[in-house]
């Protein structure tokens, strides 16, 4: 696979995942009688997206 299909794949996961995280917040909006908007549920994706950059960072596999 070539450079490009990594591309698309990541591209892929990343599409699959945004839609995910908007199907959860739609109903966790739906159950509590909130406003769903995209702008709510990017933020949300961008704010785990970024929390799970920063801790899959900081692990360190240690083997003696």
């Amino acid at each position: 696979m070539g450079c490009l299909g990594i591309i698309f794949v990541w591209l892929g996961i990343m599409i699959v995942d945004f839609l995910i995280t908007s199907g959860l917040v739609w109903l966790v909006c739906f159950a509590f009688g909130l406003a769903f908007s995209w702008k709510l549920v990017l933020g949300i994706w961008v704010i785990i997206a970024l929390l799970h950059s920063i801790f899959s960072a900081n692990v360190h596999v240690h083997k003696n």
